[in-house]
């Protein structure tokens, strides 16, 4: 516990590619690996260690109301492979 998202996300496989926090209250990180189900499912598990819930309403979503955040999972093209993953403030 305690552990900043952006470690987890990193642990995670994820790469920072954009960094516009203290601007617009935004990360985007990217992975290569497919967002399928099974994914996803883990993400949730681990997210689950740090308050992250699946969002009610929006799908590949997670939010923490405790730091009132949002992750949001962007699938590629069908002929891409890989994801990314924007974390926003306020979510």
């Amino acid at each position: 516990m305690g552990m900043h998202t952006d470690h987890v996300l990193v642990e995670f496989g994820y790469r920072l590619v954009d960094d516009d926090w203290s601007e617009n209250g935004r990360k985007t990180y990217v992975s290569d690996e497919d967002a399928n189900r099974d994914l996803l499912n883990e993400l949730a598990a681990v997210l689950a260690e740090y308050d992250w819930t699946k969002h009610p309403n929006l799908l590949r979503a997670f939010t923490n109301a405790r730091l009132g955040e949002l992750l949001e999972v962007e699938i590629g093209g069908p002929d891409t492979s890989g994801h990314f993953l924007h974390h926003l403030k306020n979510g």
